[in-house]
């Protein structure tokens, strides 16, 4: 069974499963009713056959062992992060990973037995979901990630930061980081929608306020530093 042609090119999916020696491969796919893409997909079935094009892309492997990785996903975006960091884990990175994943309800969450299997095997991997509209009951993290994780970073040094998302939530917490002195080689960014999203200042400025880390020196304050004593 052949994909139909389409008539134009598709966004590419990204390889949710780790490197194997049978050559492979898992998706994590979100079935969208009206996509013809992701609903052909979703109605294979096993002895199905297609063909695909690729891998292609980028490598998300760190190049140094040292730095800690922080890891944020939103939705089925989660997929290059299930696949980098097994792969990791398994090749003996000691350095702790943190993974926050975000989602609008809780009825979108999936995986978490897989999630609860990688930590209860690796202690230095966890894993925090956080969700845009909880139940009153909800027990995790609450608000979308921009929102949840800067209180959560005690620390920006020494870190590597992945992220992974539609084009608002990358280029808002992107923005923010470099401000507070992240170096950009240390912001991995990979988006799947919305890659031309503008933040506006006043959302940045909020954002900024979140973090509860200052242990990096941070551009924008040493200028605003600096402007406030030439006003005086």
């Amino acid at each position: 069974m052949d994909l139909p042609r389409l008539g134009y090119r598709r966004s590419p999916y990204c390889i949710f499963s780790p490197p194997n020696e049978e050559g492979t491969f898992q998706n994590l796919v979100r079935v969208v009713p009206d996509g013809p893409v992701s609903s052909f997909l979703a109605g294979l079935e096993e002895g199905d056959v297609i063909s695909f094009r690729g891998p292609s892309g980028r490598s998300m492997i760190p190049r140094e062992n040292d730095k800690d990785l922080i890891l944020l996903a939103t939705g089925v975006d989660l997929g290059p992060f299930n696949s980098l960091v097994q792969f990791l884990l398994a090749h003996g990175f000691s350095r702790p990973i943190r993974l926050f994943w975000g989602f609008r309800f809780v009825e979108d969450i999936c995986l978490l037995d897989e999630l609860e299997q990688v930590a209860t095997n690796y202690p230095n991997f966890s894993y925090g979901i956080s969700l845009s509209q909880p139940p009153q009951d909800w027990q995790g993290l609450r608000g979308r990630l921009t929102e949840s994780v800067p209180p959560l970073l005690e620390t920006l040094r020494d870190k590597h930061f992945y992220l992974c998302s539609n084009g608002a939530m990358i280029a808002e917490m992107a923005r923010s980081l470099s401000d507070l002195g992240v170096p950009k080689y240390l912001i991995y960014e990979e988006y799947f929608f919305n890659c031309k999203h503008k933040p506006d200042e006043e959302t940045i400025t909020q954002l900024r306020r979140r973090f509860v880390a200052d242990d990096l020196f941070s551009p924008l304050a040493g200028l605003q530093a600096m402007l406030s004593r030439s006003s005086v």
